[in-house]
């Protein structure tokens, strides 16, 4: 069985939705398992079937959808390798592993994530994906590595987003590490309360991010990273819809943002053709309207461009 997870706060509970919608689009089939400080809101249980009238294990398509209640000081972000490296002993008998942020949008079939995770530590260079191994920070990582007595085994050049792992049982581990070289580095973070505090200028930007790479710099397995195209960060072979940013297609005024020279983006369309199910987002008169709002700002957007 597959195994999914993801974790989600505040309001990202629409991202959620358009995520399962994407996952059931593409053929998943299997566990989905959510991280959440607060349980399900109505609106998504409601397109739910509940599961020995659990409140916390729904069904939809070939789904086992579950909430597993988390209490956390820090931003929800920088959970990520704890609470993997934990899900991935919960959930023992799964024989592939992904995490997946919750605002993204699967966009091709599963089989090829299967494919994937079996071809090694699965990962997706970042928007900002190059950072060659001769990087200034990133050789301050590789000294990191070296004070807690671990070898550097692969000399990367490109920097990987953490919204997206992929592995196969044997390769599971890898969450354990990346747990652990997290916490060799706690006294270098900046305020993990926050989503993200400083720039690429310090030793650790993004606590859960910049660990990730360096626990691809530092694993034994085979890694297999795909380019920034893999998130829709630029042309190519789009495995996936990553919004980046805090301006999520569920929060946006299309048209308002077009007048004011920004476009929708591919990844805003995409969101908006997973909203209506199974897991419908929000009401049928909502997701017309944002459709719309989409066809007309994309006609804005063709005379209007912020320069």
């Amino acid at each position: 069985m597959n195994l999914v997870l993801t974790l989600v706060d505040n309001d990202y509970y629409p991202g959620l939705a358009a995520l399962i919608n994407s996952l059931i689009a593409q053929g998943f089939s299997g566990r989905v398992v959510v991280g959440a400080t607060a349980a399900f809101p109505q609106w998504l249980t409601a397109s739910l079937e509940p599961i020995d009238q659990s409140q916390d294990e729904y069904r939809v398509g070939g789904i086992v959808l579950q909430r597993v209640s988390m209490e956390t000081e820090q931003h929800v972000v920088h959970c990520k390798p704890g609470w993997i490296a934990a899900m991935v002993q919960r959930f023992n008998d799964c024989e592939r592993i992904f995490f997946i942020d919750a605002d993204i949008t699967v966009n091709t079939n599963w089989t090829f994530f299967e494919d994937w995770a079996d071809e090694g530590v699965a990962l997706c260079s970042d928007v900002n994906y190059l950072m060659p191994a001769t990087d200034p920070t990133r050789r301050k990582w590789v000294r990191a590595l070296q004070r807690a007595g671990r070898p550097v085994r692969s000399q990367l050049d490109w920097y990987v987003n953490s919204g997206f792992l992929g592995v196969a049982r044997k390769n599971a581990d890898f969450a354990t590490l990346w747990t652990d070289i997290y916490e060799e580095n706690r006294a270098y973070f900046s305020d993990t309360t926050k989503f993200r505090t400083e720039g690429r200028e310090h030793f650790f930007m993004s606590a859960n991010q910049d660990t990730l790479n360096l626990a691809a710099m530092a694993t034994e397995h085979p890694i297999s990273i795909i380019g920034p195209n893999g998130m829709g960060f630029m042309p190519g072979f789009c495995a996936m819809n990553h919004p980046l940013g805090p301006a999520k297609p569920w929060r946006r005024s299309f048209i308002r943002d077009a007048l004011a020279g920004n476009p929708p983006r591919v990844a805003d369309k995409v969101y908006w053709l997973h909203a209506d199910g199974p897991v419908r987002a929000f009401s049928l008169r909502r997701i017309k309207f944002a459709r719309l709002s989409l066809h007309v700002a994309a006609a804005i957007g063709r005379f209007i461009r912020r320069t």
